[in-house]
Order: structure tokens, then C-alpha cells, then sequence
């Protein structure tokens, strides 16, 4: 089943068995509200990690282009 995107699951309360998404609204209605607040809270936290990634990368960007231009730019010899 991996291969359509679907991962096996066992209910924790009922111990029930199936086949959900492993990222998609659905699966959601299937876990418990602990798993579900763990999972949201997960989530945010690889978004707050990806943003600040993205940040870092902008920032180093910025300086690479500003050490660039310095080094090549035209000096105008003084007479």
C-alpha cells in the first residue's frame, strides 16, 4: 500500500487497523486528539524550522551578492 501513498494504522483506542494518508485531512479523523494536537504541533514546528532556513539562505544570499559586486566592480583609476 506504501506505494499509493497510504501507510498501515492501529487505532490506539479500539485497536482497529487500516490504511490512511499519511498527511492528508482524512487520517487526521482517524487518531486520537492527543495524536492529533502532536501532529499539528509537529507541523508547526517544521514550518517555524523551514522559515528560519529560508531566512539564513536569503541573508547568506544577499551577502554573497554584496562580496561579489565589491570585488568586481570598476575602479576608476585617480590621476
Amino acid at each position: 500500500m506504501s506505494l499509493v501513498l497510504r501507510i498501515p494504522y492501529r487505532c490506539r483506542a479500539c485497536k482497529a487497523r487500516s490504511y490512511v494518508y499519511p498527511y492528508g485531512g482524512t487520517s487526521l479523523k482517524l487518531r486520537t486528539s492527543e495524536e492529533r494536537r502532536v501532529i499539528k504541533l509537529r507541523r508547526g514546528l517544521r514550518m517555524q524550522q523551514l522559515r528560519r532556513q529560508l531566512i539564513g539562505y536569503g541573508i547568506s544570499s544577499l551577502i554573497l551578492v554584496l562580496i561579489l559586486y565589491y570585488l568586481f566592480q570598476q575602479r576608476v583609476p585617480s590621476e
